[in-house]
């Protein structure tokens, strides 16, 4: 699996999908899929290829967890 197959996976399960109305009743009810993530194990659980059936997560790839961002650049004065 590439970089950029990880990063696709990661996106497409972190988005919300549009729905549609349900009527019962005479009341209407909006449809709609939220796939954001919410922790560190949601984006451990998503499933990025699978391969005879069986599911290859991020967290079989990789370890999941939150840090401070790397400076890029610089700064002169």
């Amino acid at each position: 699996m590439t970089v950029p197959q990880v990063f696709q996976q990661l996106g497409a399960n972190n988005a919300n999908a549009g729905g549609g109305f349900y009527s019962q009743g005479g009341q209407f009810y909006y449809i709609r899929g939220l796939g954001l993530v919410r922790n560190l194990k949601d984006i451990g659980n998503i499933v990025l290829a699978t391969h005879n059936g069986i599911p290859t997560y991020v967290h079989d790839l990789a370890k999941v967890e939150s840090g401070t961002p790397h400076a890029l650049g610089s700064l002169a004065s």
